[in-house]
């Protein structure tokens, strides 16, 4: 049984560059969703995560599920100030 739960935790490869792109502090991303900063800490070096702290995650970045599994953020364009 272990290992049926086990499959229902994913690994957010994506969950630093979409907290960036946010401008927020672990701090600040753990405290809009309602985890722990140290969930956060450990996300961002690989762990896994359950439906429910992924959801609450990616509510709080304002991104899909899907995004926060699947997608990095947009790349941010900057401006040339010689244009």
């Amino acid at each position: 049984m272990p290992q049926e739960r086990a499959s229902h935790r994913r690994a957010l490869p994506h969950l630093k560059a979409w907290r960036v792109y946010r401008l927020l502090s672990q701090a600040k991303l753990a405290l809009a969703a309602g985890v722990g900063e140290m969930t956060v800490v450990r996300l961002e070096r690989g762990g896994e995560a359950n439906e429910i702290t992924i959801y609450k995650l990616a509510k709080a970045l304002d991104i899909t599920v899907q995004q926060i599994l699947e997608e990095g953020p947009p790349e941010q364009t900057t401006i040339d100030s010689a244009a």
